[in-house]
Order: C-alpha cells, then sequence, then structure tokens
C-alpha cells in the first residue's frame, strides 16, 4: 500500500514538473516574438487635420521612412545653399559597411547629391544615406543631431533619431502621427522637389534600381512618399494622394507584407477621400485611364 502510494505521488510531482516546464516555454516563446503593434493615421496635407487613426501615438520602429528626414534636411541644405544638387558625396568606410539595401558603389567614389536623393526614394540605399549625412554633418552622430533639432521645430514631439538610414536601433522610434507632420512638411515647405518622390525608378552606371513603392503608377493620385521595413518594425509607408484640390496623406506601419500594407494605404485613402467629400469618378482624356479603385483592390488579393 505504501509502495503504491509512494508511486503516486512521483506520477503526479513529474506531470506537475512538465506543466511547468511547459508553462515556462509558453512563456518565452510569448516573450521571444511579441505581438506587433499596427498603426496607422490619415490627415489632410494641407490643414494637418486628422481624419481617422489608429494607435497613431504609439511608438515605434520608422524603417526606411526614416530616410524622409535625412532627404528633408537635405532639401533644406540646398535651399540654404550650404549644399548643390552636383556636389559630390563620397562613399566612406564606415557607409560601405552598412547592411542592405545599398547601392552598389565602392569606398572613395562619388556620387551627385541629386542621385543620392533618388537612390534613397527609389533603391533605400542605405549606404548613400550615411555618406549624405556625412556630407552634411560630417559624421552620423552630428547628422543625428540634426534630425532631432529638426523633429523638435516640426513638434515631432514623440520621435528620436539615431541614424539617416533606418536601420535598426532600439532607441530610434517614431509614431504615425510624427512621421505624417514629416511628410507634411516635406510637401508644404519643400513642394517644388516633392516631384522626386514619384520617380519610379533610378538607373545608375547602367543599373535600374526600381522604387520599393508599388502604388505608385497603380493607385490614381498617389505620388510619393516612403516605404521602410526591417523584422521588428514590420512593414511601413507613408504615402500622399491628390485628388481635385484634396492631398492626403497616409501613414501605414506594423503591417506583416508588402501586400496587406499596400491594400491598407489604398483602403484608408478611398476612406478619407469620401470623408473629405471628393471622391474619384475620372472620366478625363488620359492616354492610360488608371484602373478603377476596386479593381486595384480586388487585384492585390489575386
Amino acid at each position: 500500500m505504501r509502495f503504491i502510494t509512494l508511486f503516486f505521488l512521483t506520477l503526479l510531482t513529474f506531470f506537475l514538473t512538465l506543466d511547468s516546464a511547459d508553462a515556462r516555454q509558453k512563456s518565452y516563446i510569448k516573450k521571444s516574438n511579441p505581438k506587433r503593434i499596427k498603426s496607422h493615421i490619415v490627415i489632410d496635407a494641407y490643414t494637418g487635420r486628422i481624419l481617422f487613426g489608429k494607435n497613431m501615438n504609439e511608438r515605434l520602429y520608422p524603417a526606411s521612412m526614416t530616410k524622409m528626414m535625412t532627404i528633408l534636411l537635405a532639401f533644406e541644405h540646398i535651399e540654404n545653399r550650404k549644399l548643390k544638387w552636383h556636389d559630390r558625396v563620397r562613399i566612406s568606410k564606415n557607409a560601405a559597411k552598412k547592411e542592405p539595401s545599398n547601392l552598389y558603389i565602392k569606398i572613395g567614389e562619388y556620387i551627385t547629391v541629386r542621385e543620392a536623393i533618388l537612390s534613397l526614394i527609389t533603391k533605400s540605399a542605405n549606404n548613400v544615406a550615411v555618406a549624405l549625412a556625412e556630407k552634411m554633418a560630417g559624421s552620423e552622430k552630428k547628422f543625428a543631431k540634426l534630425m532631432n533639432i529638426k523633429a523638435r521645430e516640426l513638434n515631432m514631439v514623440s520621435s528620436a533619431f539615431y541614424n539617416p538610414s533606418g536601420l535598426p536601433n532600439k532607441h530610434q522610434k517614431t509614431t504615425a502621427y510624427d512621421m505624417a507632420k514629416l511628410a507634411q512638411a516635406l510637401i508644404l515647405h519643400y513642394g517644388k522637389y516633392y516631384n522626386l518622390f514619384s520617380t519610379r525608378f533610378f538607373k545608375h552606371r547602367g543599373t535600374r534600381y526600381n522604387n520599393h513603392n508599388k502604388l505608385l503608377g497603380k493607385f490614381f493620385g498617389l505620388d510619393g512618399l516612403k516605404t521602410g521595413y526591417t523584422r521588428a518594425a514590420g512593414f511601413n509607408l507613408a504615402a500622399s494622394a491628390k485628388r481635385g484640390h484634396n492631398r492626403l496623406i497616409v501613414i501605414v506601419m506594423g503591417e506583416s507584407s508588402s501586400t496587406l500594407r499596400n491594400k491598407k494605404v489604398a483602403t484608408l485613402l478611398i476612406k478619407g477621400f469620401k470623408k473629405i467629400g471628393y471622391y474619384l469618378t475620372h472620366k478625363g482624356p488620359l492616354k492610360k485611364r488608371p484602373p478603377r479603385v476596386h479593381e486595384y483592390l480586388l487585384s492585390l488579393n489575386r
């Protein structure tokens, strides 16, 4: 009888240990694979009025949307005549060692400021982003200070920048609302340069680099701005579209795929234009009429 009691006690202890180990394993998995927060916002580009949003003040990783700030500061330097479009940007050893996505260019070689900006918009070249930052400020660290000063000027109160490229840094975070403010500044303050964000591809030394923003040319009225992706950030996109006299800015962050991200942006733009009282029913004399919005959304599910 005593033997049987000891046997069942041992068996019970064994199963309790298994349950405890299983619970610890599940807890570890949950901590090591946190659920990514999704965020979005839609604003009127001209007034800044928020039309709608979700988790828009949640601090998340911007990934390559960071390059919008790098580009804005480049525009500012050009306006202040501290930089010229044809100035040469040298690829340093520090710039060359940055992880892809990169433009194929060797240490010590040069690229013009205009080519550099186009490579950031299309290829999202990390090596060029660093080289351009070094050209403007002398080092990444000094340039990050300029980025944060400009962020304060634009009332981007929840943003902190530590590099010009958007490569992973646990402290470099922003919000969808702050990114909308940055996009608005690019459109309103540097409108004469904004058309660069519509560039579909960029050629450098015979190699063609296509724009990562696949909504260009597919969603009527959409003409920029910038994509972003890292494993921690998910798929991000800052986009702007104009219809009639209205222009909207949409920021989507943390999506699980580029397809879902693009579909989300398209859906939010449709909803936004409906809310401000203008919905496209285009019948004008275009050489190639754009696809209807619902047709485009359907194509994303194919």
